[in-house]
């Protein structure tokens, strides 16, 4: 079919697989699942993705935010790479000529890479390169400072539902920060 344009609060009522595009000055919220497992996706300027099945998204370009309060196992694909994901919370992630940067801003969040589970801490940056999903060491960003510029947080009329969490994580690492 041919591409459509979005109305605010407009549902997406067709089946799997589906295409949202976020045009080149536009950021897009999406609200996905029922009350219980809820999940917020903002996408960033010209950012392209694909939902091929429920939780499983083949970003062709672009960086979204994900923020979701429930355990769940997300599959994220793109021509370079793929990885899974499993816990609660907001990470975002970015497509990159390699693979993907992946940031995880508050939650507890594992990789599941060769089916050997990685848990990474609020703050950590992971490059994940290659078919297989590798995943690098992780590098520390400062929170504080992403959580005060980044437009996919605060670009928006809403504040994400874990608003209050990303701040207490930015806390805690501005004070883990200061005792090193």
């Amino acid at each position: 079919n041919p591409p459509v344009l979005l109305q605010q609060d407009q549902p997406i009522k067709i089946p799997h697989p589906y295409a949202i595009i976020a045009g080149k000055d536009s950021y897009l919220e999406l609200s996905q699942g029922n009350k219980d497992q809820k999940s917020i996706i903002r996408l960033g300027k010209s950012t392209a993705l694909e939902f091929r099945e429920e939780n499983t998204i083949y970003l062709f370009q672009g960086s979204c935010l994900i923020c979701h309060r429930s355990n769940q196992q997300w599959n994220i694909q793109s021509e370079n790479s793929q990885f899974s994901i499993r816990g609660e919370g907001t990470w975002m992630l970015e497509a990159t000529p390699i693979g993907f940067k992946v940031i995880i801003l508050e939650g507890k969040l594992t990789f599941i890479e060769d089916k050997t589970p990685q848990r990474f801490k609020p703050g950590d940056l992971i490059l994940v390169s290659d078919l297989e999903g590798k995943i690098s060491q992780d590098l520390e960003i400062e929170l504080p400072l992403l959580l005060g510029t980044s437009r996919l947080i605060n670009h928006f009329p809403e504040l994400l539902p874990s608003h209050s969490r990303l701040i207490s994580a930015a806390q805690v690492q501005a004070m883990r920060m200061k005792k090193k």
